[in-house]
């Protein structure tokens, strides 16, 4: 049991680090990488089975002038905790933005919530949600931000029969989300442009809110919902 793991720490540029989780139990948090004096960039957590009893983020900066851009988690079985793409975590008045995360879920069981970016004083923005299986029991977020922005973010949500460009082909799969799917989210800043786009049929999700554009692509065979509220 291993009390957390991380793919690089606490340089000033955390760039391109792998984590690989296949099984086995970590009984705190995964970071592809974190830092506390620079930026996380580039990063990729991947967990296709195992247990994570805490938080699992592609990039993550700390008490810095940092910022986490365009790191990846990729979910295909596995049962953890919370899942965020970026994380920045400081009150300090120059830390930088969360923003080009991504998160993909094809299985497994996240406890609480997912996450693209998420931020604490800054802007969380242009991150990526995409879940085409398995099953999260708390909420849903394009971005995160307690006093930043949480704009021009993406949710994408594959059901049964979904297609997405290269990612799924005819997903045999029916997402379910116990709470809200929000685009973004932000106490005390703007929450604007962010788009939800659901394929094929059958995802499950406690409520939807804070999208400006909603897409609905249905395949031609589709016999049920695209999308159903269950609160």
């Amino acid at each position: 049991m291993q009390k957390y793991t991380q793919g690089g720490s606490f340089s000033k540029y955390l760039q391109e680090n792998i984590v690989t989780i296949s099984d086995g139990t970590v009984n705190g948090d995964v970071y592809g990488s974190y830092t506390e004096t620079g930026t996380a960039t580039g990063n990729t957590v991947t967990i296709s089975g195992g247990t994570v009893y805490k938080n699992v983020y592609g990039g993550y900066a700390k008490n810095s002038k940092g910022t986490a851009v365009e790191n990846t988690v990729t979910i295909s079985g596995g049962t953890i905790e919370n899942v965020y793409g970026g994380g920045n975590d400081t009150t300090f008045s120059g830390a930088g933005v969360v923003t080009g995360n991504k998160v993909t879920i094809s299985d497994g069981t996240v406890n609480h919530d997912v996450g693209g970016g998420l931020a604490s004083s800054k802007d969380a923005t242009e991150n990526t949600v995409t879940i085409s299986g398995g099953t999260v029991k708390g909420n849903v977020y394009g971005s995160k931000s307690k006093d930043g922005s949480a704009t021009g973010n993406t949710v994408n949500l594959i059901g049964f029969g979904g297609t997405l460009e290269d990612a799924v082909t005819n997903n045999p799969n029916k997402p379910s989300i116990a709470g809200t799917v929000y685009g973004g989210y932000s106490d005390n800043g703007t929450v604007s442009g962010n788009q939800l786009n659901v394929y094929g049929t059958g995802t499950k999700a406690g409520n939807i809110a804070n999208f400006d554009t909603m897409n609905f692509f249905a395949p031609a065979s589709a016999t049920e919902s695209m999308l159903s509220a269950t609160d």
